[in-house]
This record gives C-alpha cells, structure tokens and sequence, in this order.
C-alpha cells in the first residue's frame, strides 16, 4: 500500500511539473526582454539612475532576508509535508509573524538613527534615499514582503503556472510604469520607488485572486507551527542573512569605496550577463518544490534523475544564451551607452559565474529541504569568508573586475563543499566536465574578438554547433515536444 501511494505521489509531483515547466518556460521568454529592456533604459538615461534601480535590488533582498523567517526555502520544507486543511493557516500566520519581526527592525533602526547609534546617509553620502522618502520604503517593504511570500507559497504548493505569471508580472508592470511616471516627469527615487509599488500590488491582487481562500485565513491563534520549526527558522535566518551579504556584499562594497554611478555600470552589466541565467534561475525556483516533495518520500532514483535534467537544461538555455551574449558584446554595452563599453570583460566573468552559480545553488536547495541547515549555514560563511579575503587581494589590483573573480573563486569553494556534503547524506551527484569544456569555448569566443568579426562569428557558430551536439538528447526532446521529465 506505502509504495502504490509513494508511486502515485511520484506521479502527481511529475504531472504538475511538467504542466508548471511549459508555462515557467514560455512566460520567462516573454519576461527576459522586458527585464533588460527596464536596464538598457535606466542606463541610457544615466549609469547613476541605474545604479539607484541596483539599490532597489538590494533593498529587496535586505526585506526578504530580515522580514521573512528562513527566506522562501523554509517554506518550500514545510508546506509540501503540511495536511491541506493547514496550508492557509500555516501561510497566515508566517505572514503575521514576517510582519512583526519587519516592523520591528524599522522602529528599532529608528530608534537608533534618534539617538546618533548610526548614520547611513553620512556612511554612503548621495548613494542612498533622503531621510523624507523613508514612508515610502516603509510601505513598500511590507507590500513587497506580503507579495514574495505569498508567490513563495505558489511555487511551494507546486501551482508553477501562477507562480512564474507573478513572478514576471511585476516587471511588466514596473516597465510600463516607469515609461509612465518619466513621461509625466517623475526622476530620482520617486521614479523607481513608486513605478515599484504599483508593480507590486497588481501582483498581490493576481495572487490573492487566485489563491486567497487556500493562503488567507484571520484566525491563527490556535494553530501551531510544526515541531522543530522555530529551531530551523532561526538557524536559516542567520544563513539567508549571511547569504544576503555574499550575495549583494560586492554592490555594498561599490556603494562604499565608489558611487551610485560605479553601482550602474556594474549592475548593467551583470544584468546583460545573468539574461543567460534568469530563465534556469526560475525554473530552479519552481522545480526545487519539486525535489522537495520527491525527497519528502525518499524517492532517491528520481531525485537523481531531477538534478541532472535541471543541470543539462540549465546549461542547454544558458550556454547558447551566454555565447550570443558574447558574440554581440560591444553591441550590447554600446547600447547602454559609451561609459558602459570599456567593461567587456567584466561581462565574461559574469557569464562565467553563472555556470559555477548553477551547482552551488542546487545542492544548497537540496541540502535545505534534507534539514541539513548546519551544512548550509557552513557553507555560507565559508563562501563569505573566502569572498571578503578573494576582495581584499583582487579588488586594489583589479578594480571592478576583481569583485567577480572573487566570487568566482568563493562559488568554486562552495561548490567543493556541498559536493563533500551531499555525499556525506548519500546523495552522489556527478559534476559533469563538460561544464569546464562551455567555459573554455566562451573564453574562445571572447578572445576571438581581438582579430576580427568573421573570425569571432565563425568561433561563436562553431561554439554553438558543438554545444547543440553536446546536448542533443535534450535538443531532440524539446523539438520533438516529448516530455522532459518521464
């Protein structure tokens, strides 16, 4: 009886994922344009403004980190095992708490800026907000925090479809805004700032239309979160926060040592490079609450076979994405504009921490839905340790470039370690070695541009025959319309 109900399980997770998959797919496609169309148009107008819109960002991860308990990974742990009559009182009352704790840091960092404790604006001069806009950051954090985690809760319960179509809707959104707002002659934060408010809250309407009987529910007084909650929340919020500084520590480091304006070509540029890995990074989102539930079951064949479908398609869409990207650089970056066209290589690095990014990310997902939060909060620190020592040797020599090849080099330790670890929990995945065979054909693609342009294209058309023929099986099956996933 156990292994029919394991094996109907099985194929209900496959079922929703293939479904979620077409639809994750197609909606990204559509998205990735108006992604960087909302780049290319902030830098056109100035790298400065651009930066302040790469400060949202970091303004964005800064609410998800301190404001949600565990980030959207504790959710993707405990709502697959979660009996369905509880789900909206599990998401209910997270959501009254993630308030809480969100309110909270506000009156407290508020407090502190009264009594002199700190001052941000003096720290980081003209790179932040004026002291008068801190209500509109207020309201905006907790509608941000109130849309990510009810879109985390989508992707938990396997509704991949809504969960990709709001996902990508605040950028449509927030594109057709900003193009609104500078009409009327909004500029400065207000542009960026309220552009993404009403992104957001035609993205909560979408969510809360679809899902508010199974997400919302006002009586939580009685229910109690599952047993060991509390003690995992508070181990994965001290490793999302270190997460959070490795990953955005390289632009809070060009806020401090440059300017608003360093921030924009930097962050322009590591856009244009992760266009080659923002449609695997969604699919990734979605598909790990697939590996969650196969790993809530301990179906160890299709979980090895999920990781290494996710990988090879991974690496299909970002390989041939990211030698398009090289081939077209100077195109690209001219776009931008004249300023941005000097950090060519900049934009290698960045497509080549994507392929690195692609394995760490992954076996930190699966190491977190397994509870091994001791590994993956060591991890973490050993990545932040390794990046801040990677920084102070390569940054004074390298200058911006030397904060990519200090990731690349933190991302290479991470990477060897959740490997040794997965292991150490039975979970043997190879690496493949092709993936050090793409970054060398993209170096070749890169350099060939110092010759001429018939010899860079006819490297970036051979790079892109040999990549095709590489992942053939995959190739075959997208043609054929056959299911990915058996």
């Amino acid at each position: 009886m156990s292994i029919n109900k394991d094996s109907n399980l099985i194929k209900d997770i496959n079922n929703k994922t293939k479904k979620g998959f077409k639809w994750i797919l197609i909606i990204n496609i559509l998205a990735a344009p108006i992604q960087f169309l909302i780049s290319l148009m902030l830098g056109r107008v100035s790298p400065e403004l651009l930066g302040k819109y790469g400060f949202l960002e970091i303004l964005l991860n800064l609410v998800i980190t301190v404001g949600m308990f565990g980030g959207p990974n504790l959710m993707i742990r405990y709502i697959p095992s979660i009996s369905k009559e509880n789900v909206a009182l599990f998401i209910s009352k997270y959501i009254k708490y993630s308030f809480l704790l969100l309110i909270s840091i506000f009156i407290l960092f508020g407090l502190l800026n009264q009594l002199s404790f700190f001052d941000l604006e003096f720290l980081l001069g003209k790179s932040t907000p004026p002291l008068h806009f801190v209500k509109w950051i207020v309201l905006w954090s907790v509608l941000y925090l109130l849309y990510y985690i009810l879109n985390s809760s989508q992707s938990a319960l396997l509704r991949l479809k809504d969960f990709a179509i709001a996902s990508k809707m605040y950028f449509f959104i927030m594109f057709i805004m900003l193009i609104v707002f500078y009409f009327y002659g909004v500029r400065s934060w207000e542009l960026i700032f309220f552009s993404s408010i009403i992104a957001i809250i035609f993205s909560i309407v979408f969510i809360l239309k679809k899902n508010s009987k199974d997400f919302i529910v006002f009586k939580t007084k009685e229910y109690k979160f599952p047993k060991g909650f509390w003690r995992y929340s508070v181990l994965m919020y001290i490793s999302t926060f270190l997460t959070f500084l490795y990953e955005k520590l390289d632009q809070i480091i060009i806020l401090f040592v440059y300017d608003l304006k360093y921030l924009g070509i930097y962050f322009g540029i590591m856009k244009i490079a992760f266009i080659s890995k923002m449609i695997p990074q969604i699919i990734n989102r979605g598909l790990i609450s697939s590996l969650s539930s196969l790993i809530q079951i301990n179906a160890l064949d299709e979980i090895k076979a999920y990781y290494n479908k996710i990988i090879n398609a991974n690496y299909l869409i970002c390989a041939l994405i990211s030698i398009v990207t090289i081939l077209f650089s100077d195109l690209i970056l001219n776009l931008f504009g004249s300023t941005f066209s000097d950090y060519r290589l900049l934009l290698l690095l960045f497509v080549i921490t994507a392929f690195i990014d692609f394995y760490d990310t992954l076996n930190v997902n699966i190491l977190i839905v397994k509870g091994e939060d001791k590994k993956v909060l060591t991890n973490t620190i050993l990545k932040n340790i390794t990046f801040l020592i990677s920084v102070f040797i390569l940054l004074p020599i390298f200058d911006l470039e030397g904060l990519v090849l200090a990731r690349i080099i933190s991302l290479i330790f991470g990477v060897v370690y959740t490997k040794y670890s997965l292991n150490r929990v039975n979970y043997y995945f190879v690496l493949p070695i092709k993936t050090l065979f793409i970054i060398l054909l993209i170096v070749l693609v890169y350099y060939s541009g110092n010759f001429n342009i018939f010899i860079e294209t006819l490297s970036g058309i051979i790079a892109i025959a040999i990549i095709l023929v590489f992942n053939k099986v995959e190739l075959l099956n997208i043609i054929k319309k056959t299911k990915i996933w058996k």
